[in-house]
């Protein structure tokens, strides 16, 4: 079977989709797939569908659904959610897409005591928005990530309700996250700080709500390193066909 592209369109109702406009850009002009090319077409919803490109235009073509179907969200008890300090720009930009291909449901960034403002602005989400769709259409996941922002760490606190498994990293952590297993059922969060990780003061608040320290066995990583292996840990300990 020959490679499809994927890209980001509208599901209409039952066997109809729009492309958006910047995709048809990309097919036409920077691609300049030829009519007949298969394609493949997501709403970042868990819908999905494969395609075939019957007529070719200026600005935008024609192409015929060929086939559609939805994915349903996982169950609560597969969802896991990745809590991290607001990084460096080049640093999230970066890390974002590892985080989507190993399979994280949500992405949580929070402003910890020592992170400048600068880096929750709006401009830094909307980018963060434009990077999770391309990481979506790359590594061919039905569903974008949820990619939520909290002001402070008590606001994540207080989200932390909606999730009876709550886990932070810590190299002093007492369980090795590698061994570490949901005791409820239900959502996870795991929350990691940012470049300068979680001070006292942090730690004290997580585990006065629940959260269980864990650490990762070896060297002190960085946060961006730390996110990635913890990420990939939690999706093996948690997989989404349990």
């Amino acid at each position: 079977m020959s490679h499809r592209f994927r890209f980001l369109g509208r599901h209409l109702g039952p066997q109809q989709w729009e492309l958006l406009p910047d995709e048809w850009h990309h097919l036409l002009k920077v691609l300049r797939l030829p009519v007949g090319s298969e394609l493949e077409i997501a709403d970042g919803a868990g819908h999905v569908a494969q395609a075939c490109l019957t007529h070719s235009g200026k600005n935008e073509g024609v192409f015929e659904v060929l086939q559609e179907d939805f994915f349903a969200a996982p169950a609560a008890a597969a969802q896991i959610t990745l809590a991290i300090g607001a990084l460096k720009p080049q640093s999230a930009d970066d890390l974002l897409p590892y985080l989507i291909e190993l399979g994280m449901d949500g992405i949580e960034v929070f402003a910890s005591q020592s992170v400048d403002k600068n880096r929750m602005q709006d401009k830094v989400r909307e980018r963060w928005d434009r990077i999770a769709t391309a990481a979506m259409k790359q590594c061919k996941r039905p569903w974008v990530p949820v990619i939520s922002w909290s002001d402070g760490l008590e606001v994540l606190i207080h989200k932390a309700a909606a999730f009876p498994n709550r886990i932070f990293l810590d190299p002093e952590g007492e369980q090795n996250l590698a061994r570490w297993q949901p005791l409820q059922a239900g959502p996870t969060l795991a929350v990691i700080g940012s470049e300068k990780g979680l001070d006292a003061d942090e730690v004290l608040a997580l585990r006065e709500q629940g959260f269980v320290g864990c650490r990762i066995e070896g060297s002190i990583l960085r946060a961006t390193t730390a996110a990635i292996a913890s990420a990939a840990l939690l999706r093996q300990i948690i997989p989404y066909k349990s």
